[in-house]
């Protein structure tokens, strides 16, 4: 069990990384344009930190939101209202007309 949460993400990130280079390598293939393929590492690397902030950000959440004596009552009620608004679902984005 302890191996299934940490796989979704890795299997995640390379689905990105391979969606990546294959709209590059298309690119290049269609157009003999390789600024994609150029780019490749720096945007998947840009896209690994992301997601590592992300999960750095939801840990520590969960962790000052429990227990006082991790941070104390302060962090902890700071810590439940950011839980509390990163699980909130996204509003719907409506056209303007």
């Amino acid at each position: 069990m302890t191996e299934v949460p940490a796989d979704p993400p890795a299997v995640s990130l390379a689905r990105h990384d391979t969606e990546v280079l294959a709209r590059a390598v298309i690119q290049w293939a269609e157009k003999h344009d390789s600024t994609l393929l150029e780019s490749y590492s720096d945007t998947c690397l840009n896209h690994t930190w992301e997601r590592q902030a992300s999960a750095v950000q939801m840990t520590e959440t969960m962790h000052d939101s429990g227990d006082t004596s991790y941070e104390g009552e302060f962090r902890k009620q700071i810590a439940r209202k950011n839980l509390k608004t990163m699980l909130e679902p996204m509003p719907a984005i409506h056209p303007s007309r």
